[in-house]
């Protein structure tokens, strides 16, 4: 069960234990300090690209760390079925008993590793009957967005009834209360939308399968794809983590750097959006998407520019000391380019990947990406 934009995913899940009390808990140092050299190391001695690796450092000599970029596959591993995702990027799994934050961190070669921090919050007392797994069994994930987990899941068993076969096995599925754009009447009771995509991604506009009820009460009825508001396919090919971007964009000659390569994305992945093997913060106004495939759409001071997915592009920025790269601007650049960049642009240095790829809070925020 993912939970998208939560204020307080900690919170959220805590409610959700079915304890009378949840008390957080932090420990020190907060986040191990694996590097995203020594996953790469790691990973490659053992052939791994997915699955978990013990990293050094770690209080017995090494980390237990994730190494993958879907967030139900991080969820699955950990054992926790839901995964709560703040408007900024915190990503927060949990159960029955408890919940647990979870970083992610962008190694030079392009991979993703997860690692547990020291923030938790344990439920206390006799906890109350954890009946999420068993409503959401045969799907590989259920997002709720503009609905709390109880009326999501009465949602989805009024859906699966109503309207038979809806859900593909071993799929994912997305229950969505349209919001309120100004407090009205006509408000009270919105319609409520469920949508159905197969696992492997990109998905087709055609393979969605989605039902409609005239209000958050009504009957499910059979929606065709073509008859699907905007508001919804715009829901679905949201990033599942925030796009990170820049809260104040360079000006001047800050933005001396240029990287060259493929854009790339993934709607699960904590980097969303990335040119190469690198991990870019984005100007503030650009929008990601992922319906049927990635697009990118950064705002320039006098021009916009779209990339799709493999798509070679020209991004310009500064690098610092981190290896992370802040964009100023995108082009799309010739297939035969691949010029002289500017020194540092291809290769980061070697503090490359040791921060979190995400990093809440100023100077950088986290957009939408919608």
């Amino acid at each position: 069960m993912v939970l998208r934009g939560v204020a307080d995913p900690m919170g959220a899940l805590a409610a959700l234990t079915g304890c009378p009390q949840a008390k957080p808990f932090t420990g020190f140092p907060l986040t191990p300090a694996v590097k995203g050299v020594d996953v790469d190391a790691v990973a490659a001695a053992a052939g791994r690209s997915a699955g978990w690796l013990f990293v050094p450092p770690g209080v017995q000599a090494s980390t237990r760390v994730w190494l993958g970029d879907d967030l139900v596959d991080l969820a699955s591993a950990v054992g926790q079925p839901v995964v709560a995702v703040g408007p900024i990027g915190e990503v927060w799994l949990g159960g029955r008993s408890g919940a647990t934050r979870w970083v992610p961190i962008a190694t030079p070669a392009g991979r993703t590793a997860w690692v547990m921090t020291g923030d938790e919050v344990v439920g206390d007392g006799t906890c109350g009957p954890w009946i999420v797994p068993t409503l959401i069994d045969g799907q590989r994930s259920v997002t709720c967005t503009g609905v709390a987990l109880p009326s999501c899941l009465q949602l989805l068993s009024r859906a699966r009834v109503d309207v038979p076969g809806i859900e593909y096995a071993a799929g994912d599925v997305t229950v969505s209360i349209a919001a309120c754009r100004q407090r009205s009447l006509d408000c009270l009771d919105r319609p409520a939308v469920a949508v159905a995509t197969p696992q492997d991604w990109p998905v087709a506009t055609a393979a969605l399968r989605a039902a409609t009820s005239a209000g958050a009460t009504g009957p499910f009825a059979p929606t065709a794809q073509s008859l699907l508001p905007d508001v919804v396919l715009d829901l679905l090919a949201r990033p599942s983590l925030p796009l990170p971007t820049a809260g104040a964009q360079p000006t001047g000659g800050a933005c001396s750097h240029e990287v060259v390569g493929p854009l790339r994305g993934s709607p699960w992945d904590p980097r969303v959006a990335w040119v190469g093997e690198r991990p870019v913060v984005w100007p503030p106004g650009t929008s990601a998407w992922f319906l049927p495939g990635a697009v990118v759409e950064v705002i320039g001071r006098t021009v916009g520019t779209t990339a799709r997915g493999g798509d070679r592009v020209l991004v310009t920025g500064t690098l610092d000391a981190t290896g992370r790269f802040a964009a100023c601007s995108m082009t799309l650049a010739p297939v035969a380019a691949g010029g002289p960049v500017a020194p540092g642009a291809g290769v980061g240095p070697a503090g490359v990947g040791e921060v979190p790829a995400v990093t809440p809070g100023p100077p950088d925020g986290r957009g939408t990406g919608s």
